[in-house]
């Protein structure tokens, strides 16, 4: 099927694809599934013996898929601490709460751009008030607005 060599009894069990080969966009892709899938997976707890930022940052993505709060003092109750206890296990692994909620929301975004979703929806789901707000915060992190980056994604290779 993959056509590649398969190693049985490893200590991992993984496909390795190229970076490449993961910007291509499929031809077949069903944004629905794949948002109904990733919004699975970040309701799914993190392993509990998981670094704190990890366990943060997959509550975080939960939140946001059930369109709830990630403010500090919220998500650190749904991981059954306080917001200073949050912060100081994040501070123990060279983390700030805000720079592991910035990374998620730039996650989201980026991948909700690859839908057809109107641009106030992709602010919304991202924990955005407003799309000018989102469109500040991608520009930040892609170095490009919203509009131009969904644009130079659906240009064919």
């Amino acid at each position: 099927m993959l056509r590649c060599p398969v190693r049985f009894r490893q200590h991992e069990t993984g496909v390795l694809v190229g970076r490449d080969d993961l910007a291509r966009p499929l031809r077949t892709a069903n944004p629905e599934a794949a948002e109904a899938l990733a919004a699975g997976l970040a309701q799914r707890p993190a392993e509990p013996g998981a670094p704190v930022a990890v366990r943060l940052a997959t509550a975080v993505e939960g939140a946001l898929a059930r369109g709830k709060r990630t403010d500090r003092g919220t998500v650190a109750r749904s991981l059954g601490m306080s917001g200073k206890t949050l912060a100081r296990r994040l501070a123990t692994e060279g983390c700030l709460f805000r720079d592991v909620v910035d990374e998620v929301r730039r996650g989201l975004g980026e991948r909700l751009l690859g839908q057809e979703l109107y641009l106030a929806e992709v602010a919304g789901r991202v924990g955005f008030a407003d799309p000018g707000a989102f469109g500040k915060a991608f520009r930040r992190w892609f170095g490009e607005p919203p509009s131009a980056f969904r644009a130079r994604r659906k240009r064919p290779f």
